[in-house]
């Protein structure tokens, strides 16, 4: 598990903290396992985080090796991400969740397991928006540029204005 990842010989001096020298160190100096723990401490994809360490210099061999490791250890877990990112953004449609998400290199297989386990119900989400921004006496018109912006189908916008409607016309 985790104590036997961290404990490899290559990841042992792992505490280094201060950031490589670009400009003075070689690349065969640089302490790389360091700056991928760096950028591995703020949740990110596997896209990002090859990314992020080409842009840094790192050698294709050693990248390849930390990521392997990083997958293997759970601290690089598209799965996970997709998840807490569905999470997250409560008041985005499946569109923008996609869209977003492949930006961010998870493939779209991994972001629909995702919206699946999180339970995404794009008609329950832009609802709970209309009836929110409706209260506070935007426009239907304005409501329906906002949803769409944010994702959701032109039926799903529709029918969720609509129905904000509904409710509020019923109480008053």
């Amino acid at each position: 598990g985790m104590e036997r990842c961290l404990s490899s010989p290559r990841l042992r001096n792992m505490r280094t903290t201060s950031r490589p020298k670009e400009s003075g160190k070689k690349a065969d100096e640089t302490n790389w396992t360091a700056v991928f723990f760096r950028l591995t401490s703020v949740p990110r994809t596997e896209k990002e985080i090859r990314r992020r360490i080409a842009e840094r210099g790192c050698p294709p061999q050693t990248s390849e090796q930390l990521i392997a490791q990083g997958q293997a250890c759970g601290l690089i877990d598209d799965d996970f991400y997709a998840r807490a990112f569905v999470q997250a953004k409560q008041d985005w449609g499946r569109r923008r969740l996609f869209d977003e998400l492949a930006s961010r290199g998870v493939r779209r297989e991994t972001v629909a397991n995702a919206m699946e386990q999180e339970g995404v119900d794009d008609r329950a989400r832009a609802c709970a928006l209309a009836v929110n921004w409706l209260g506070r006496n935007l426009s239907p018109e304005k409501v329906f540029g906002r949803l769409i912006r944010r994702g959701f189908s032109g039926t799903d916008a529709k029918g969720a204005i609509c129905a904000a409607l509904r409710e509020k016309n019923e109480e008053e």
